[in-house]
């Protein structure tokens, strides 16, 4: 219940005739305990109740004993209070983070003339609690990236990537047949067939199978009978431009000896 210190009246007789109630002035309805957590907002509610015949006024509710920025009262005051009236207080906590547990003993208040009426409430603060943090899949995958892999790149991606660098620092090999085809296109070399082989010919003029035919009979090469050597694996790219431009050496050779 409410309590009030001994004193004068201050400005109206305390109790008089035909109290409507048993109860005397003070605070009433507040509990003894209220819990807050550091960083969130609580509130509780309770009453001030007058008992005296005459109205009091610029009545005021205060905070003693704790941080005055962690609470605040509703209302802080009254223009007025009549006989046998009850007023509703809220009390609101706002902790701040960082404060420590611990209990924090309080008292609402208020003087009326010389005598003060007060409330004792002890708020218990409890820090806050901070959620662990679990690793997650992606985190885990970050962490075991490869020494010097840019992240967000997956192994396979990085494996992607240093196979097109290497198919970059070999780009010129597609060029090979190209450039041999051209260079035997434009370099007035021709091919006439000598008993199923092709030799090579120079400034011969092709209207005159005669002179061919001694021409060749003349450059034609000894044949030699080599054993094969086991020839080194080669690269693959490379033998199949070496196989495309003989098979267009071998048919501009079938085309001249048709004419």
């Amino acid at each position: 219940g409410g309590s009030g210190s001994s004193g004068g009246s201050g400005g109206g007789s305390f109790g008089g005739s035909g109290g409507s109630s048993s109860k005397s002035t003070g605070f009433y309805g507040f509990p003894a305990f209220v819990q807050a957590e550091s960083g969130n907002e609580t509130s509780i509610e309770g009453n001030f109740y007058s008992k005296y015949i005459s109205d009091q006024t610029n009545v005021e509710f205060k905070i003693l004993g704790i941080d005055n920025n962690w609470v605040k009262v509703t209302p802080s005051s009254l223009d007025k209070i009549s006989y046998d009236e009850e007023v509703a207080i809220k009390i609101t906590f706002n902790v701040p983070q960082g404060i420590k547990s611990d209990d924090y003993p309080f008292k609402i208040s208020t003087k009326i003339g010389s005598i003060n009426y007060d409330k004792t409430i002890t708020l218990v603060v409890k820090a806050a609690q901070t959620p662990a943090t679990i690793p997650t899949t992606t985190t885990l995958e970050n962490q075991t990236n490869l020494e010097g892999q840019p992240e967000g790149k997956s192994p396979a991606t990085g494996l992607f990537a240093g196979a097109v660098n290497f198919a970059k620092g070999f780009w010129y090999v597609a060029l090979i047949p190209i450039v041999i085809v051209a260079g035997w296109k434009f370099s007035g070399i021709s091919f006439v067939r000598q008993n199923g082989n092709y030799i090579e010919t120079e400034d011969i003029p092709l209207d005159n199978s005669e002179e061919i035919e001694r021409y060749v009979e003349v450059k034609q090469p000894e044949q030699k009978i080599e054993q094969p050597k086991p020839e080194k694996k080669k690269d693959q790219a490379l033998e199949k431009a070496k196989l495309k431009v003989a098979e267009e050496m071998r048919k501009k050779a079938m085309s001249m000896d048709k004419r």
